[in-house]
């Protein structure tokens, strides 16, 4: 079923496919949706090449011995250290995205990021939003504290640091859009949050409710 679909889209859309997860909103999901992608795919014989920025904002915390939360914190009160770390972050995907779609060495090229559905666009490409209610990505983040090293008392804390931490996003990508030079990246700072996107999943229930989903998605684009 799913061997179908891609073949389907790569004779339609070219090689190699690129499909961008984006999120509006921390802890909705994209990133372990993308994963189970990818392990699909893979089991299907597909050469897969995933990025994110989840991976790179890790290899920066560690760089500076710090967890991923903490350094989400410190960046938060360093606004100005915040937007070049963004810079490298969205730089660092497009120029290495761009090269592989050049370089057509795989199958499929697997996007995890929330900016990059502004600024990796074409034919073969392809963006989904992952959405989930707040409250719904709180009790999962309270009830499963290996994801974060925070530490919260209750369901209702995980939702405000939630609700918080993307407000921030908000005001961080709204300062970039105003502060950035470089005109193409302001563009793409400026038009965070537009919808521009293929296929909305509803993140709310299963794992597998999702990639449902995002099947039948893809199938509607092939038609």
């Amino acid at each position: 079923m799913l061997k179908e679909v891609i073949d389907r889209l790569i004779s339609l859309k070219g090689r190699p496919l690129v499909f961008i997860f984006s999120s509006f909103i921390h802890g909705a999901g994209k990133s372990f949706l993308k994963n189970k992608f990818k392990e699909m795919l893979e089991k299907e014989g597909y050469s897969v090449y995933s990025i994110s920025t989840g991976d790179i904002f890790r290899e920066l915390a560690a760089r500076n011995n710090m967890s991923i939360d903490a350094f989400v914190d410190y960046l938060y009160k360093n606004p100005n250290i915040a937007q070049k770390v963004d810079l490298e972050l969205d730089k660092s995907i497009y120029e290495t995205v761009s090269r592989l779609i050049k370089e057509k060495q795989y199958d499929v090229i697997l996007v995890d990021s929330n900016l990059a559905s502004y600024y990796i666009n074409g034919k073969n490409v392809i963006k989904i939003k992952v959405v989930s209610d707040p409250d719904i990505i709180a009790k999962r983040v309270f009830e499963n504290p290996r994801k974060s090293d925070r530490s919260y008392n209750s369901i209702e804390d995980v939702k405000i640091s939630i609700l918080k931490r993307t407000e921030e996003d908000k005001k961080r990508y709204a300062r970039l859009a105003k502060e950035v030079e470089d005109p193409f990246w302001k563009k793409v700072y400026s038009n965070w949050g537009k919808d521009v996107f293929d296929i909305i999943i509803n993140n709310n229930s299963t794992w597998e409710d999702s990639i449902k989903q995002l099947l039948d998605g893809l199938r509607k684009i092939t038609r």
